[in-house]
């Protein structure tokens, strides 16, 4: 047993698992692309950009619900129907389609789509109709909610709000990161607060805080709940434009250990903005170990991550990013090739910092990791979110249909999608930590790299049969 093993184990207070997976029960998010080592039918695919589903926190002014903009005539209605059902019949990554008879769908919601009275309850019909999936991330979406959806600026990295929430038990969103220097900081938003209502409605509250765009100037009134003080209120000026998430890093009082907090993939420099940030941490002093902070990271481009994941590993990139597509026959593992890859970093102790909020890259970054035995994961099991989702136009009104094209998986083969990573740290993270600046997660990550160095176990160990 190895000296890190040892120390946890004096230490009395920490139950380390290796042997499996939590289930999680709600997924909620897909993932960008760009993959390497592809067939060359796919690479128009991995030029189109695959948008994240419900990312963690966006901004959210609220705009006005707007009417349908124009009706469809019943001929339009059929073109739309045969083109939804079509797209997720060609494309959908399970040939099973979760065990739905797909033509049998066809065949059913025909005659429905010739009796609905206008054009609203049609798009509602359509939403029914790619429900039958039971898949969360392959949906349909009126115009109104296409709209609602568009959470980015032009820059990848660049949200419309400046905080990022979770979902908390009994509704409302958990304030997880406030941007510095962005409207909600200055109104006095504060990590830990948890936000009940905007401009008094409670209607469909994390939708609007996740979905909702600012596109003019506005100023909301945000309800909050602060722990161990009575509700406030927040009036938040917005004005149009985006706030960018950057990665922050620094070095641990009274240690040698990095920290870097990593909020998003987005944006295809975030990989390089961490090797420069390891950098200029080792220009203060040699790094006795690493601390990513992954919690709540909402995902991004595999490009991003990828590129973090070449900083620490020695495997190849077509190692250890693994997808299974449409047709693809078992098994869905990688190729299986020397370990030739020169990282920069590939003893430097390393810990991976995980809540129930992390996704699609969040996600898959650390059990890629943990995976290999290349990180300690500390915190709270990972959502567990990794197919790969396209959006398809629909018609003039802007109504849309994303469908799953494919599945990450690991190198082995094995599916993440729908499970998480299990932590070898478990690690609860509540309100009153967060509101009082109290952080057991990252205190545990520290005391397992001060006490000894990243264990080797059985390749695959710590990852469910």
């Amino acid at each position: 047993m190895n000296r890190l093993r040892d120390c946890l184990r004096r230490t009395g207070r920490h139950r380390i698992k290796s042997d499996g997976w939590y289930v999680q029960e709600t997924r909620k998010a897909g993932f960008l692309t760009r993959l390497p080592s592809v067939s060359n039918r796919w690479l128009g695919l991995l030029r189109i950009l695959l948008l994240s589903i419900l990312l963690a926190g966006a901004v959210l002014a609220p705009a006005a619900a707007s009417p349908v903009a124009r009706e469809l005539t019943p001929a339009e209605r059929e073109r739309v129907f045969e083109r939804t059902w079509s797209l997720v019949n060609d494309l959908y990554y399970d040939t099973r389609y979760n065990g739905v008879d797909w033509r049998e769908v066809r065949t059913r919601y025909r005659s429905r789509v010739a009796a609905v009275k206008d054009t609203a309850e049609f798009y509602a019909l359509m939403g029914e109709m790619v429900g039958e999936l039971h898949d969360e991330h392959s949906r349909f979406l009126s115009p109104e909610a296409a709209s609602l959806n568009s959470l980015f600026t032009g820059e990848m990295n660049a949200l419309r709000g400046g905080f990022m929430v979770a979902p908390v038990t009994g509704g409302g969103g958990l304030v997880w990161r406030v941007a510095a220097g962005s409207a909600e900081e200055k109104a006095g938003l504060r990590r830990g607060d948890v936000i009940t209502a905007l401009n008094g409605s409670s209607d469909d509250l994390l939708y609007r805080l996740r979905g909702l765009t600012a596109r003019v100037s506005e100023t909301i009134t945000f309800t909050v709940e602060r722990y161990g003080e009575p509700s406030t209120a927040l009036a938040v000026t917005y004005q149009p434009g985006g706030v960018r998430f950057p990665i922050a890093a620094r070095r641990l009082p009274g240690t040698r250990i990095g920290y870097i907090d990593v909020p998003t993939f987005f944006g295809d420099d975030v990989g390089n903005e961490i090797r420069a940030a390891i950098r200029a941490l080792e220009s203060e002093g040699a790094l006795e170990g690493l601390i990513l902070d992954l919690r709540s990271n909402n995902g991004g481009s595999n490009a991003a991550a990828n590129t973090t994941l070449r900083h620490f590993l020695r495997q190849r990139e077509d190692e250890f990013r693994c997808f299974r597509w449409r047709g693809t026959p078992p098994p869905y593992a990688c190729p299986d090739r020397p370990d030739t890859a020169r990282p920069p970093w590939p003893d430097l102790p390393l810990a991976v910092l995980t809540n129930g909020h992390a996704e699609s890259n969040g996600d898959v970054t650390p059990a890629i990791l943990q995976y290999y035995d290349r990180a300690l994961i500390v915190g709270e099991h990972t959502l567990g979110n990794t197919e790969m989702v396209n959006e398809y136009t629909l018609d003039d009104n802007g109504a849309k249909v994303r469908v799953a094209i494919a599945m990450a998986v690991l190198p082995d083969g094995r599916s993440i999608e729908g499970t998480g990573v299990q932590p070898d740290i478990p690690i609860w993270l509540g309100r009153w930590d967060l509101a009082q600046g109290h952080d057991p997660t990252l205190e545990q990550a520290v005391m397992a790299l001060r006490g000894g160095r990243a264990w080797q176990r059985p390749r695959g160990a710590g990852i469910a049969n």
